[in-house]
């Protein structure tokens, strides 16, 4: 039986990873291990979704000594539902919440009408939140943490 996500596992490390390297002023090129180890995210299925954005030019990636991630060009001005279509697919977002295979406009399951207008705010939302407001939000999250510590 299909379990409904949002997104896939692999997505969420790939988010976080960007996040992540927005957030991080000042360093233009990252290891995968590096961020893996940083967030504590899997490395395997973090690389695969790297290597996903890099083949349609969101990161650039470079082998051998020295190498690895940078942003490509303006990489905050793209939405989370772009990385999240790009990584899972265009079609991420057109299963049935319910897991139902069957269930579609023509023969929809109980919850369909709920789920198509409450998917058309989300899909919007997505749409509106940028890679860099991301990176704003995680600085401001560790400043945060950093002096509750305090």
């Amino acid at each position: 039986m299909y379990k409904f996500r949002l997104y896939s596992k692999s997505c969420e490390y790939v988010i976080r990873a960007i996040g992540y390297m927005m957030a991080t002023s000042g360093k233009k090129i990252f290891l995968t291990r590096d961020i893996c180890k940083r967030l504590r995210i899997p490395e395997f299925y973090t690389r695969k979704g790297l290597q996903v954005l890099s083949r349609l030019g969101i990161l650039k990636s470079s082998k051998g000594p020295g190498g690895g991630y940078e942003l490509a060009g303006d990489a905050g001005k793209l939405s989370v539902l772009r990385i999240i279509r790009t990584v899972d697919g265009k079609n991420t977002f057109n299963h049935c919440v319910m897991g139902l295979p069957q269930c579609n406009e023509k023969n929809p399951c109980a919850i369909h009408e709920i789920w198509s207008h409450s998917k058309k705010k989300l899909l919007n939302d997505l749409d509106s939140v940028l890679l860099r407001d991301l990176a704003d939000r995680g600085v401001r999250q560790k400043i945060y943490s950093l002096k509750k510590q305090f």
